[in-house]
């Protein structure tokens, strides 16, 4: 079972509002521009008000991606920290067998107004999740 570990030199929160009442926030972490390094999406779909309860469907939580294109699913994570300068990820027994990765720590280095989007998108993410924090 892998851990992986690097360093982000590009860290977003991004919205992207698709209808009157749909969104999703996304974080993102990429190694490098190119191809080759490590690149991960921590999503969620709510509300355009930002809540599951104005989502109106099935919320599916979480929804991991790792780029470009190797993985996507849904939960199996059993903690979730977030940080001013790193990420740490522990995957459930099932999930890290399906995906071959245990655990993943990104590190990452971010201005102050970086930093406060990032939580603002991190709180809508991680929304009722229980084993999910962010460390102010």
């Amino acid at each position: 079972m892998q851990h992986i570990q690097f360093y982000a030199t590009q860290v977003a929160g991004i919205t992207n509002i698709f209808s009157e009442d749909f969104c999703v926030f996304n974080l993102c972490f990429d190694e490098s521009d190119n191809e080759t390094g490590q690149s991960w999406q921590f999503q969620r779909a709510l509300g355009e008000d930002g809540t599951l309860a104005s989502l109106g469907e099935e919320d599916e939580g979480i929804c991991v991606v790792q780029e470009p294109q190797l993985q996507t699913f849904y939960e199996g994570i059993t903690s979730l920290e977030i940080s001013r300068s790193q990420l740490r990820c522990r995957f459930d027994s099932a999930t890290a067998e399906q995906i071959g990765i245990q655990s993943l720590h990104i590190r990452y280095q971010l201005e102050d107004a970086q930093w406060q989007e990032l939580v603002q998108i991190a709180k809508h993410v991680i929304v009722q999740c229980n084993y999910a924090n962010i460390i102010e």
